[in-house]
């Protein structure tokens, strides 16, 4: 998800039975309309799970009206949906020369912001940051602990 949707959080990955946070309910039958029909359903429901938000549908309203200027705003879509771009010049009444709004970093981070505020976000970044760094540490611990239980052993 890279646009602010008011159902999921952009740039985090879904607990969904079709994600893969559960290659175990992995059904290779799903055809691709069956998983757009899931994706579909619980766009329209409000159960909760991992990578989703909880919006009020005025909030969801307000996101879905400025989605285009949104998504206009990155390169990338720009480059993909060239036909989108048009129609926003045309609902804006602007040139075809007349450029449109840029977005200079990845849509993940200025998605997020959009949602919940920088402050909150930096906080969580930094909390990742410290998480890998945490786990590096420890993986780092672990290998130099085997290789002198292996030396000893030997």
């Amino acid at each position: 998800m890279e646009t602010p949707s008011g159902r999921f959080r952009p740039g985090r990955r879904l607990c969904l039975s079709m994600s893969d946070f559960h290659p175990e309910t992995w059904n290779p039958m799903w055809s691709v309309g069956t998983i757009l029909t899931g994706l579909f359903s619980f766009m329209l429901e409000s159960t909760p799970t991992l990578g989703a938000v909880e919006t009020t549908q005025a909030e969801k309203s307000k996101l879905a009206l400025s989605s285009l200027h949104y998504n206009v705003s990155s390169p990338k879509f720009r480059g993909l949906f060239p036909s989108y771009v048009s129609k926003y010049r045309s609902l804006n009444s602007l040139p075809s020369s007349a450029s449109v709004p840029v977005r200079s970093s990845g849509t993940t981070r200025d998605a997020a912001t959009m949602l919940v505020g920088g402050d909150l976000v930096d906080a969580v970044e930094r909390g990742v940051r410290r998480y890998k760094d945490v786990i590096a540490a420890t993986g780092v611990a672990m290998l130099v602990l085997a290789v002198s239980v292996w030396a000893n052993v030997r």
